[in-house]
C-alpha cells in the first residue's frame, strides 16, 4: 500500500478536529467518536488540550482508504500556534482546508490558503456544516471565489430538497463545460478543447488531478463532520487527487515534531520523503545555524515506531511516504534534514513571531529548572526563540499572542512543577542598516605584559529577509583561528543584545545586514571580545539604523495585506528614513 500525508487545516470553529474524528471513525480506524466537548479526540493529546478545547500540538493518525494509508497531520487552528502549521507544511503531500458553512471565509482561512498556495501544496476545500447552510450553494461558492481563490471546482452536488450530497456527473456536458472553464485558464490542451466544445470525461479527469496535484486548482466538497454527510466523497477525492510521495532510492527525511517520553529520552516524528530508514542505522542529520552555515551530526536508530490506524507500531524499518517516531539519535531537532541536506529549507512560510515576554520564576532556587524547562519547550517550538540577556540575565520568550503565553505557563506548572510569572508582551523591533560604514579600533599597549590590536568591520545593507552575514575578506592564517572565531561569535552575539530606544530597554535584532572583516593588524588580542564588539557597535551607529516591527500580513487583499505591501516598498522606506 502507497502512503500519502495530509493536513488539515482551518480557522477556528470550523470543525476541523470533528473531521478527524468522523475520518477515522468512518474508516473503521477508531471504536467510538470522540468529540472536543468531552476532551477525548485522538489527536488532542495533552491535558491542556482537552481542557480548553484547542488544538496546541500538531499530532498524527492514519486510516486505510482502499490500497492507500493516509496519515493525517492535524494541526492548531488558532493564529497564536502557527508555528506548528509551518512545520506541518513541510511533509504534506496535499492539504484539505476547511471551510464553516455558517461563517463563511474568515481571516485565517485566506492566510492558509494564500499559503499553500504559495507553497504549490495540493488542497482540497471541505465546506462543513452544511446541514445548517442558512443560504444557496451557489452563494456560497461564489464566495469562495470572491474571498479564497476562483480556481475552485465544486466536485459534489447538494440537493436542497432532501439535503443529500451527490457526486458531480462527469458524463453531465454542463458540468464538464463549467469544470473546464476553470481548467483551461492553465491548460493549453484543455482550453482548445473548451473552445472546440469537445471536452471529454477522461480529458476533464487527467486535467484535473494534474492540475489539483500542482496546486493550480482546488476541489470543492460539501458535507458535514458531525453527522458525516459527503464524508466518502471526499475520502474518494483525497485518495484520486492527492499525489503520493515519488520516493527514491537515497534517505531524505524531515524532522517536523519533536518531544520527550517518560524517560527524557528524545522522540523525533520523521517524514520519509525517499529511501528508506532501518533499527540500528546510522545516519547523518543536517541543520543550519545562526549564520546560515550547514552543521552535521550523527546518530544510530534504537527504536522506530510508524504512524499507523492501529496507533504507532513497532517497526524494523520504514520507507518512502511514511510518519516515523525515531529514537536513538538525541541531536535532531525541529527543521533538520536526515540522510541528504535537500529537504533543508530555508524559507519560511509565516512570519516569526513578533512579540517577546520576560519569564520569571517566582522561587528563586527554581531558576536553573526554569532555564531547562524553557530550553525543552524551545525544542518543540523553535520559534518560541529562548533567550539570556547577557547584562541582567533575564529569560525571554517570543510569542504570536497572549494565549500562547499562557499556555507556556499551564505547561510550566503541570509538566514541570514550576510557578512563572510572565512580564506584559511587548514587540520585538527589527535593525536594519540604511546606509554603509566601516570602523577601525585599536587597543593600545600600556605595558610590556599588555596587548594591542586593530580591528576593522564594516557594516553594511544585506537581501532582504538575509538575517545577519559575517564575512572574512583578509587572508586566511593572518589571524590565530581562535581569535577569527571569537570575533565572529562577538558580532553576532553583538547583533541580538537588547538595546534602549526613547529611553526603554527594547528586545530587539538585526536583520538585512552584512558585517565584512576588511582587514585588521595584531600583535596581541585580549582574552575578552572588547576588540570586536565595539567596532561592530560603532560601525552599526555610522551605517545608520532603522528600528521597526515585523509586519504580520494579515489576509490577502485585506487592509492587513496593504499595510504590509506598503511597508515593504522600499521607495516609501527611504523617503520615511529621509524625512527623519
Amino acid at each position: 500500500m502507497t502512503t500519502i500525508n495530509i493536513g488539515i487545516l482551518a480557522h477556528v470553529d470550523a470543525g476541523k478536529t470533528t473531521l478527524t474524528e468522523r475520518l477515522l471513525f468512518d474508516a473503521g480506524a477508531i471504536a467510538d467518536l470522540g468529540s472536543v466537548d468531552g476532551g477525548n479526540t485522538r489527536t488532542d493529546t495533552l491535558d491542556i488540550e482537552r481542557r480548553r478545547g484547542i488544538t496546541i500540538r500538531s499530532g498524527v493518525v492514519s486510516f486505510d482508504a482502499g490500497d492507500r494509508t493516509v496519515n493525517i497531520i492535524d494541526t492548531p487552528r488558532h493564529s497564536d500556534f502557527v508555528g506548528e502549521v509551518e512545520r506541518a507544511l513541510r511533509v504534506l503531500d496535499g492539504a484539505v482546508l476547511v471551510v464553516s458553512a455558517t461563517s463563511g471565509v474568515q481571516a485565517q482561512t485566506r492566510i492558509l490558503a494564500r499559503t499553500l498556495r504559495r507553497l504549490r501544496v495540493p488542497t482540497l476545500v471541505f465546506v462543513n456544516k452544511v446541514d445548517r447552510l442558512a443560504r444557496p450553494v451557489d452563494q456560497l461558492l461564489t464566495d469562495l471565489r470572491r474571498r479564497l481563490t476562483p480556481d475552485v471546482v465544486p466536485l459534489v452536488d447538494l440537493d436542497a430538497e432532501s439535503g443529500e450530497v451527490r457526486a458531480a456527473d462527469f458524463a453531465d456536458p454542463a458540468f464538464l463545460a463549467r469544470v473546464g472553464e476553470v481548467l483551461a485558464e492553465h491548460d493549453d490542451r484543455c482550453l482548445r478543447a473548451y473552445v472546440d466544445s469537445v471536452l471529454t470525461p477522461e480529458l476533464v479527469r487527467r486535467c484535473l488531478t494534474g492540475q489539483t496535484a500542482a496546486g493550480r486548482v482546488h476541489p470543492v466538497f460539501l458535507g458535514s463532520a458531525r453527522t458525516g454527510l459527503g464524508l466518502p466523497e471526499l475520502v474518494d477525492g483525497i485518495h484520486d487527487l492527492v499525489p503520493a510521495a515519488p520516493g527514491g532510492d537515497e534517505l531524505s527525511a524531515t524532522v517536523f515534531k519533536v518531544e520527550r517520553d517518560a524517560a527524557g529520552n528524545r522522540i523525533a516524528y520523521v517524514r520519509l520523503h525517499s529511501g528508506s530508514l532501518r533499527v540500528r542505522e546510522e545516519i547523518t542529520g543536517y541543520r543550519r545555524d545562526d549564520a546560515g552555515d550547514q552543521l552535521k551530526y550523527r546518530g544510530r536508530v534504537t527504536a522506530l515506531h510508524a504512524a499507523t490506524p492501529d496507533r504507532s507500531t513497532p517497526r524494523e524499518a520504514v520507507t518512502a511516504g511514511e510518519i516515523a517516531m525515531v529514537r536513538g539519535v538525541p541531536g535532531a531537532r525541529v527543521g533538520d534534514a536526515l540522510g541528504s541536506p535537500a529537504s533543508l529549507r530555508g524559507d519560511r512560510p509565516f512570519p516569526p513571531p513578533s512579540l517577546s515576554t520576560v519569564v520569571t520564576v517566582r522561587d528563586p532556587a527554581h531558576r536553573p529548572r526554569l532555564h531547562a524547562a524553557l530550553r525543552e519547550l524551545s525544542e518543540q517550538d523553535p520559534l518560541v526563540g529562548l533567550r539570556m540577556d547577557e547584562l541582567t540575565g533575564e529569560l525571554s520568550v517570543r510569542v504570536y499572542g497572549d494565549v500562547q503565553k499562557e499556555v507556556i505557563g499551564t505547561r510550566l506548572r503541570e509538566e514541570f512543577g514550576i510557578l512563572a510569572d510572565f512580564a506584559p508582551t511587548r514587540p520585538v523591533y527589527v535593525e536594519k542598516p540604511t546606509g554603509t560604514a566601516e570602523v577601525v579600533h585599536r587597543i593600545d599597549e600600556h605595558g610590556p605584559n599588555d596587548v594591542f590590536a586593530t580591528v576593522g568591520l564594516r557594516v553594511e545593507p544585506g537581501p532582504p529577509s538575509s538575517g545577519v552575514r559575517f564575512a572574512v575578506e583578509v587572508e586566511l592564517g593572518s589571524l590565530p583561528r581562535a581569535f577569527q572565531t571569537a570575533i565572529e561569535e562577538t558580532v553576532y552575539r553583538t547583533s541580538r543584545r537588547p538595546t534602549r530606544l526613547a529611553g526603554h530597554r527594547l528586545r530587539r535584532h538585526a536583520d538585512d545586514v552584512r558585517v565584512r572583516q576588511p582587514g585588521q593588524h595584531r600583535r596581541r588580542l585580549p582574552d575578552d571580545d572588547r576588540a570586536a564588539a565595539h567596532p561592530r557597535t560603532a560601525a552599526g551607529r555610522h551605517a545608520g539604523v532603522r528600528a521597526g516591527r515585523p509586519v504580520r500580513a494579515r489576509g490577502a487583499g485585506g487592509r492587513g495585506g496593504r499595510r504590509a505591501r506598503r511597508a515593504r516598498r522600499p521607495g516609501r522606506d527611504a523617503a520615511r528614513d529621509r524625512s527623519r
